[in-house]
């Protein structure tokens, strides 16, 4: 006779049925757990960035390694020739300035946008050979003439020109060419439309067009979709508004770009260098006597760096007390007030669950009537109250604050569990001849351990996590660290990178708390959930 199956090891069919039944729970599951980890390792990555690399890409950018880079627009002051500038990237105020506040680990490049001095001329009428520039020639008249250079690509704008005995001085600009091309819609012939930073431009009836540049305005505009006459085309012409497109090619592109590592020739300026560990160098030419060279340094910042952790703990600008002392404050408030509550919550629910006393019910009815009362309509009898018995504004003040709050919801919690407790065991104990603290501290507490770390847990992160409760009845000396991550914004509500550090700092003991207690925390919340 054939052996027939086992009815102790499910079939196939059976494991795929329970698999199927348990899979959407499982499905859920997973997607609440990946809805609270991501933010948090978000947090957690950009905690690590820069400023800069926050405002131009997301976190999870940083697994390309790629660098972001910021610049600014720098000045650098000649009054000598020879004049040497020398910057290290590791604490100068020039790069500290360029990415706002904290210096970079090194140069990415440096443009020079454009050179302002003043220029010796030999003699009256003698040309002077500017290489890679050109030739200039000063007239009698305080006039001049500039013959351009094949292979410069810029501009040589001269401001005026002054004598000295027999020898000029020549008061330039000089800058590199800017070239731009665009298309503007004017609404009707013989209106005026505006280009930014150039001019304005009229449309005529005969498709000819007239262009009117501002003062500051140096440089060419070419209308590009004109016939061979110069006129709008037919086509574009008779729409409305008319479609014009345009090339600009003005003064206020880069002149010289240099790459970290690179050493190169700044026309009638200097040298300059940019080594590759983040030395900034600039050397003025002989004849360069007195003016400015306009650069723009981009600073690259590292994909993940310590200096928001940093910023954090050793900043000296934020209001008293430091990010230390906030998170020591925090410590110093959340203990005592996450013990106190559960405490007398656990002791009042023993008696509202086991004990007889006259209007045991009522009085556990208007507790848990509490929970219905906001919080911010007590604020101001609290206020009143701690500054009456002198409390106001100090650690004992906000852990009774912190305690009377907490009370209602952790006696609720404790109760349903206490009633749960098997009777015998208390017949027992009492039979035994125990008394009633014996049976609280030797038998409830120890069966409850699940329930009350479940609400400690509840309780401590309510309290760590208090912002409101803190600014009201706590001095500033004494602000935790939900103040502090406040004080991080800075002026301008922008410092992010901070903001994300403190925060993931602020986080890190909650986190704990959960991972160590976990156990507990799912025994106390499945607690009583199955019977029998």
């Amino acid at each position: 006779m054939a052996s027939m199956p086992s009815t102790d090891q499910p079939t196939t069919a059976q494991s795929l049925i329970e698999l199927t039944r348990k899979g959407p729970i499982h499905i859920v599951l997973i997607g609440l757990a990946v809805l609270w980890m991501v933010p948090t390792l978000g947090l957690a990555v950009t905690s690590f960035r820069s400023r800069g690399d926050i405002s131009s890409s997301g976190w999870w950018t940083t697994i390309s390694g790629q660098r972001s880079a910021e610049s600014k627009t720098l000045e650098l002051a000649v009054n000598a020739p020879g004049t040497v500038i020398s910057v290290d990237a590791s604490d100068s105020p020039l790069l500290i300035d360029s990415i706002d506040g904290y210096p970079a680990p090194s140069i990415g490049s440096v443009e020079v946008i454009e050179v302002r001095s003043e220029l010796l001329v030999p003699d009256i009428r003698e040309a002077l050979d500017i290489p890679g520039i050109g030739q200039i020639t000063v007239d009698a008249n305080g006039g001049h003439s500039f013959e351009r250079s094949s292979s410069f690509d810029g501009y040589f704008i001269v401001e005026s020109v002054r004598y000295l005995g027999r020898t000029a001085f020549v008061d330039y600009r000089l800058t590199g060419k800017e070239q731009v091309t665009g298309l503007v819609e004017v609404e009707d012939v013989n209106d005026d439309k505006r280009i930014p930073r150039t001019g304005s431009l009229t449309v005529a009836e005969d498709g000819s067009t007239s262009f009117e540049a501002r003062s500051a305005f140096i440089g060419t505009f070419t209308p590009t979709n004109v016939d061979g006459e110069g006129r709008i085309l037919a086509a574009d012409l008779e729409k409305r508004p008319i479609p014009v497109e345009y090339a600009i090619e003005r003064a206020g592109g880069v002149l010289v770009s240099a790459a970290a590592g690179d050493t190169v020739v700044i026309p009638l300026a200097g040298i300059l260098s940019v080594s590759e560990d983040g030395a900034y160098g600039f050397t003025a030419a002989d004849n360069f006597i007195e003016g400015v060279v306009h650069s723009r340094v981009s600073a690259l910042n590292p994909v993940l760096t310590l200096d928001n952790y940093r910023g954090v703990l050793q900043r000296e600008d934020l209001p008293p007390p430091g990010f230390g002392e906030n998170f020591i404050n925090s410590i110093i408030v959340t203990l005592p007030s996450t013990l106190l509550p559960i405490l007398l919550a656990a002791a009042a629910a023993y008696a509202f669950a086991w004990l007889q006393f006259p209007f045991r019910d009522t009085i556990y009815l208007v507790i848990i009537g509490l929970l219905v009362i906001p919080l911010q309509t007590t604020w101001v009898p609290v206020l009143g109250f701690l500054n009456a018995i002198g409390l106001n504004g100090e650690f004992a003040g906000i852990w009774l604050t912190h305690t009377s709050y907490g009370l209602p919801f952790s006696i609720f919690l404790l109760y349903s569990f206490f009633r749960d407790l098997p009777r015998d065991i208390f017949e027992a104990a009492r039979i035994d001849g125990a008394g009633e603290g014996f049976i609280f501290f030797r038998i409830v507490i120890p069966l409850s351990t699940p329930a009350i770390a479940a609400l400690a847990i509840f309780q401590f992160v309510w309290v760590w996590n208090d912002l409101m409760n803190a600014l009201i009845f706590l001095d500033r000396d004494k602000a935790p660290l939900t103040i502090g991550i406040r004080n991080l914004l800075g002026q301008y509500g922008n410092e992010w990178n901070l903001l994300a550090a403190g925060a993931f700092v602020t986080m890190i003991v909650p986190l704990l708390v959960f991972l160590f207690f976990q156990r507990y925390f799912v025994r106390g919340l499945t607690a009583g959930a199955v019977k029998g």
